[in-house]
């Protein structure tokens, strides 16, 4: 029942993405809470008025990380769904270099058989590693980023503490507050919308007293 539901709401996005003169792919490899290895596909097209569309397109298992098995799985949705490869102009990636391989990466190989394909490495990704990169070599930012850990684990492991966290917060007016651990890639999309949290401004606020003074440094 489920599949007969996804296929009717499915359809109509792909007559779409069909009739579209140019498609490109955003492809990302991650490991779910299984531990099994995902292959995550979005889409990114052109509609007849020239208005510019993203939508999910698959999410597929694969048995490794290889290359060549990205662009298998790759090629294979893209069959699936009828996807017009002679449209096809763009892919995105994060930049690792299974994806960026010069010889033989994911963008060599579509490339190689989707000739059209520029291949553009995820902003963000670059300018989150660039960021940490630099921060390494300032021990207070390491320390900090310890601190940040610590209180996820902290409120992490134990419910208890967890409500208290969360009685706290209703008390200060803040609502839906989940604790994170903390990464340090994200997305633009994770980027902005933890641009808009209060409890991240409360740390920043923090974060620029203590650089204030440099005896904390």
């Amino acid at each position: 029942m489920l599949e007969i539901l996804a296929e009717v709401l499915e359809e109509p996005i792909l007559m779409d993405i069909r009739s579209s003169q140019a498609i490109s792919l955003e492809i990302d490899e991650s490991t779910d809470v299984s531990v099994s290895r995902q292959l995550d596909l979005h889409i990114r097209y052109l509609d007849k008025e020239g208005q510019v569309y993203n939508q999910f397109l698959d999410l597929v298992s694969v048995m490794d990380r290889k290359a060549d098995t990205i662009v298998s799985a790759v090629k294979t949705v893209l069959l699936k769904k009828g996807i017009p490869t002679e449209n096809l102009y763009g892919l995105g990636t994060d930049g690792a270099a299974v994806m960026t391989g010069r010889l033989n990466g994911v963008a060599k190989q579509l490339k190689d058989s989707f000739p059209k394909i520029v291949a553009v490495a995820c902003a963000a990704h670059k300018l989150a590693l660039a960021c940490n990169n630099a921060s390494n070599s300032v021990p207070y930012m390491a320390t900090f980023r310890d601190h940040l850990q610590d209180l996820y684990l902290f409120f992490n492991n134990s419910a208890n503490r967890t409500a208290t966290l969360k009685a706290a917060s209703l008390t200060l007016g803040v609502t839906d507050l989940k604790v994170k651990v903390p990464i340090t890639v994200q997305t633009l999309q994770d980027i902005r919308e933890a641009g808009q949290t209060p409890i991240l401004g409360s740390f920043l606020s923090c974060l620029h007293e203590d650089l204030e003074d440099p005896d904390k440094l």
